[in-house]
């Protein structure tokens, strides 16, 4: 049991160090690029940047159908039980997402001038939309890739990736848009968005060809039913997250000196990115462990695990939010001094993080459990306060309300997360079953049986 434990812990510790490496190099290369596109292209076009980068992430969040989350999950949970079984699902990821992707790209191509001009009220947008519909392609394939990388523990390899991900980004991006503007800009990210897909598709084919997993397309029918029970209420809850954030843009935009506006939300935007930083380290590690605990049916090592990674990911989110809430003022300058009148959204941006990164922490027992239907209900909850909230307050305060928004949000999501728990743990023992949390060597059939009634 002694070496089991050290297992454990030496896997955590290096996925640790290992998704620290990729969150950082993300990190610097997205606010390098930020600042120095902010000052290249000038505030409303850097909020023009910003919102075309929100609507490629929502469109492509919709067309993922989650299946980055469903790789992780039953990779993590069957790589070693059932290696035949991880590759009929990622037969089922390849298929999937390389057709929403298609058909999202003809979408976003055929459908860009509407866009531009009824939605966005930006006509001109029309070219860098359809410019973007390339990184919408291969930010659409790559999901199920990244997921399921993430279900082999493989977070050397993704760092090592996504490092070189960040600088090429730096480098194609300011090379080109110093010349060609917003449209130069995207046309740079979305090269770097090809090259990023053929290094994970080349990393995971040798992994699975080093496993003997095979990708049989054949097999596709015996997996349908994972579609249903765990894809689609995690298709609608990324569906309800990106709707709702892609909407409180879309109204902010629309005010007067919308563009501006957004600008400074993208820039609030880059120091939630920062608070995240080590709870995502935390997150992008514990989750596949906790899933493959979760599957050995062992509760006392699962819940160890869990508590520890919940007090993790909270701790740290708070030691970064508090003094960026402080700090804003100082820190906004690095965007330029027409940054400057943001630092309350900043603040308010950096407590409702906290708030979101609490609810991530326990969302990690919905998700081990395979309650997604529960899962749903908390990002629908989320999306629809995020949306009227910003149509109240925008009119009026701008940024800032959009901001309020977020904060109701995500302390309604929090509060919504602690009760279905709860919920469940109560059921639970009313059945007779013992709740998480309770010492027992079989949480996973205990789980399970209510998990029809999520």
């Amino acid at each position: 049991m002694g070496r089991v434990h050290v297992s454990l812990r030496q896997r955590a510790v290096k996925g640790v160090i290992w998704s620290a490496a990729l969150s950082a190099g993300t990190q610097a290369s997205s606010f390098i690029l930020s600042f120095a596109l902010a000052r290249i292209l000038g505030k409303a076009v850097f909020g023009e940047w910003g919102i075309i980068q929100n609507t490629v992430v929502s469109i492509a969040g919709i067309a993922q159908l989650s299946m980055a989350v469903t790789a992780t999950k039953y990779v993590a949970e069957h790589r070693e039980s059932n290696p035949e079984r991880v590759g009929s699902i990622l037969s089922l990821c390849s298929f999937v997402t390389t057709i929403t992707g298609v058909v999202a790209t003809t979408a976003l191509v055929v459908f860009a001038g509407p866009i531009a001009r009824d939605t966005l009220h930006a006509p001109h947008l029309a070219i860098a939309l359809r410019v973007s519909a390339v990184h919408l392609l291969f930010l659409t394939m790559n999901g199920f890739q990244l997921g399921a990388l993430s279900g082999f523990e493989q977070f050397r390899t993704l760092a090592v990736i996504g490092v070189f991900y960040g600088i090429g980004s730096v480098v194609s991006v300011l090379a080109v848009a110093s010349t060609y503007g917003l449209n130069g800009a995207v046309a740079g990210l979305s090269a770097c968005t090809v090259l990023n897909w053929v290094a994970h598709h080349l990393v995971l084919s040798r992994l699975c060809h080093e496993r003997r997993i095979w990708i049989n397309y054949r097999q596709l029918k015996s997996e349908w039913h994972v579609l249903t029970s765990f894809t689609v209420p995690a298709t609608l809850s990324g569906v309800a997250g990106s709707l709702g954030v892609w909407l409180s843009s879309v109204i902010l935009v629309r005010q007067t000196l919308g563009y501006e506006q957004m600008a400074v939300l993208a820039a609030a935007g880059s120091f939630r990115n920062v608070i995240l930083f080590m709870p995502n380290v935390v997150t992008r590690v514990s989750m596949p462990l906790l899933v493959n605990l979760f599957g050995e049916e062992n509760r006392d090592r699962y819940v160890n695990a869990f508590s520890k990674s919940l007090w993790a990911i909270i701790g740290s989110a708070l030691a970064v939010a508090v003094p960026i809430a402080i700090g804003a003022p100082w820190l906004l300058l690095a965007f330029g001094k027409s940054f400057q009148d943001g630092a309350a959204v900043v603040a308010v941006l950096a407590i409702a993080t906290v708030f979101e990164v609490a609810a991530l922490g326990l969302y990690q027992t919905i998700f081990s459990a395979g309650w997604m239907w529960s899962g749903f209900s908390i990002a629908a909850a989320r999306a629809v306060i995020l949306a009227v909230g910003t149509s109240a307050a925008a009119p009026s305060l701008g940024a800032k309300g959009a901001a309020y928004a977020a904060l109701a949000s995500q302390v309604f999501g929090l509060v919504l997360t602690l009760w279905i728990l709860a919920d469940a743990r109560r059921r639970l023992g009313d059945a007779g079953v013992r709740p998480v949390g309770a010492p027992c060597q079989t949480p996973a059939a205990d789980v399970r049986t209510s998990n029809t009634r999520q």
